[in-house]
């Protein structure tokens, strides 16, 4: 009857034994699995707050877009600035204005000249050999 006894005492104590390493590797299953979905929670946070800060530039970026082109239509109402664009793209006139024109002469233009008034040298040559015979 003993032998009994120390038996199950021994197959009780062996029961509790794997309850408890089986109740521990769940445990730790679940700890890593927590942490595991805590670092992608946190890789996910990471990412749409740098979304969040982008698009929130671009709508600064929009925002000032907006408020440039409010002030050109503005602008355009301004009737100085009709007629000054009128003038300046569009050479209209108002009745009884005289239009004027300035031509501006390139550097380019001016060497052509330069060299246009200027004999060569085949010139110089040929000139002097035609004084030899004159």
């Amino acid at each position: 009857m003993n032998y009994r006894k120390t038996r199950r005492r021994k197959n009780r104590s062996t029961i509790k034994l794997i309850l408890l390493i089986v109740g521990a590797a769940v445990i730790l299953l679940l700890a890593v699995l927590l942490v595991r979905m805590n670092l992608r929670a946190r890789h996910q946070r990471i990412a749409l707050e740098e979304r969040v800060s982008d698009l929130q530039a671009q709508f600064e970026s929009l925002k000032e877009k907006k408020d440039r082109l409010a002030e050109q239509i503005e602008e355009t109402k301004d009737v100085d600035y009709l007629e000054r664009v009128g003038k300046e793209e569009l050479n209209l006139k108002k009745p009884g204005e005289k239009a004027v024109s300035f031509l501006i002469q390139n550097d380019a233009s001016i060497i052509e000249e330069e060299e246009l008034t200027e004999p060569g040298f085949w010139k110089k040559l040929f000139a002097k050999f035609q004084s030899l015979f004159n």
